[in-house]
């Protein structure tokens, strides 16, 4: 069981408006990554696409095809070339679609399954693409997407890096193995390991081997020390699915935890899980990303409106999570 906590109602007005779009946007991405962390992207629910240079004051639409269906994910190789992929959420056109000018206009890049999330490694230059379509399933690519080798079939939701060797990519509710895939060299090599709490976007802590999971289908929270490969259960929400999370869950660089709900706003842990706070912000459907970039948590709700949230820190000290998996973050960054 979690220990919630509601926190003052003068910690829930640090949430602010920035923006507010014809559709919501399912996807936040900024190009951190990439040397440029002041451009983002928004990805809407009708398929527009919109571009930000100035860490979301201001925002410009895209050009890309109509008719498309909900945008699911962004990822850059560079400042100038990238990818975004279009997930079966309604109705439209899914698929891969690429860019050679930093996000302005998009192509159709010719993957014509659905693409539920990608990523990729600057380490080993493999693209990595998730699908719910099981015969694509998770794929990888050396050649900027051009061909693809698989790395297992099933129905997968997303890809997570927490240092450029460890990567997970977590299995989905109906998913026939129920099985996670995991690597420690860069997206090389792939196994897999059983994992039935599915997750839409796990947390990794920055330059480690620890990833968190908040299920929105069984409302377990659960971590990883050893890249993926074996799970501990932490907590366990009230909340089940339909009414607890989203499927995001992020952490950011002082080890603070934050998932966004469909009707409860967000939920803040401040050590790895044990319990969380309630820190307002705005409530979202199902299978959307929120994303932490410039000191602040950037997230939508359902209505379009895009929302921030400053971060004031945490703790100064070096963080250790466990005595074989040591974390350290310097008072620099919290």
């Amino acid at each position: 069981i979690v220990l919630l906590t509601l926190l003052a109602p003068r910690a829930k007005a640090q949430w602010s408006v920035i923006h507010t779009f014809d559709s919501p946007p399912r996807v936040i991405y900024f190009m951190d990554d990439v040397g440029a962390p002041q451009t983002g992207f928004a990805g809407l629910q009708d398929g527009e696409v919109w571009r930000t240079s100035d860490a979301g004051t201001t925002w410009v639409q895209c050009q890309i095809a109509g008719g498309l269906n909900s945008i699911s994910s962004f990822a850059f190789k560079d400042q100038q070339t990238g990818w975004l992929g279009v997930y079966a959420f309604g109705s439209g056109k899914w698929g891969l679609y690429s860019t050679s000018d930093g996000g302005f206009t998009w192509n159709d890049a010719g993957l014509q399954n659905d693409v539920t999330c990608l990523y990729y490694n600057q380490s080993s230059s493999i693209l990595v693409a998730t699908s719910m379509e099981s015969s694509f399933g998770a794929s990888k690519s050396k050649d900027n997407g051009q061909t693809w080798t698989t790395i297992d079939q099933d129905k997968y939701p997303c890809v997570v890096f927490a240092n450029p060797q460890s990567g997970i990519i977590p299995n989905f509710s109906a998913a026939m193995k129920q099985e996670d895939c995991v690597t420690h060299d860069a997206g090389t090599t792939w196994h897999t390991v059983l994992m039935p709490n599915e997750n839409w976007q796990p947390a990794s802590l920055p330059n480690s081997n620890t990833y968190f999971v908040v299920s929105e289908f069984t409302a377990n929270f659960l971590r990883s020390d050893d890249g993926g490969d074996t799970w501990n259960l932490i907590s366990t929400f009230p909340w089940r699915f339909g009414s607890g999370s989203d499927g995001c869950s992020r952490a950011d660089a002082c080890g603070n935890l934050f998932y966004q709900t469909i009707r409860n706003g967000f939920w803040m842990s401040s050590n790895f899980g044990v319990s969380w706070s309630n820190i307002g912000g705005p409530n979202m459907s199902i299978d959307s990303r929120f994303v932490i970039a410039n000191g602040e948590i950037y997230a939508a709700d359902t209505s379009g409106a895009l929302y921030v949230y400053p971060l004031s820190g945490g703790p100064s000290s070096a963080i250790v999570l466990s005595s074989s998996s040591p974390v350290t973050l310097s008072a620099s960054q919290c």
